[in-house]
């Protein structure tokens, strides 16, 4: 993956769009895009529905999640499309 298609992803990502859409868009497999998002969210720590920075705190639990509604958007895609499969 070069880093223009990098550069990309991280702007599409930002724009809202699903990792179909940018795979789709980039001419990339969804799989290289999914690893590519999960590794720039483990390095930078970011939320894993919109990507905004997470201040995580010594101690706690580690947050995946910005705030709520990130998690339950989160997790009620996940459910239906494992509902549709």
């Amino acid at each position: 993956m070069t880093s223009e298609q990098q550069r990309s992803i991280r702007t599409l990502r930002a724009a809202g769009q699903t990792t179909g859409q940018i795979a789709a868009a980039l001419g990339l497999s969804i799989n290289s895009v999914k690893s590519f998002l999960r590794r720039e969210r483990q390095k930078s720590g970011l939320c894993k529905q919109c990507g905004r920075a997470l201040t995580q705190q010594a101690g706690k639990k580690t947050k995946l999640f910005c705030c709520d509604r990130c998690r339950w958007a989160w997790w009620n895609h996940r459910r239906q499309h494992t509902a549709q499969h």
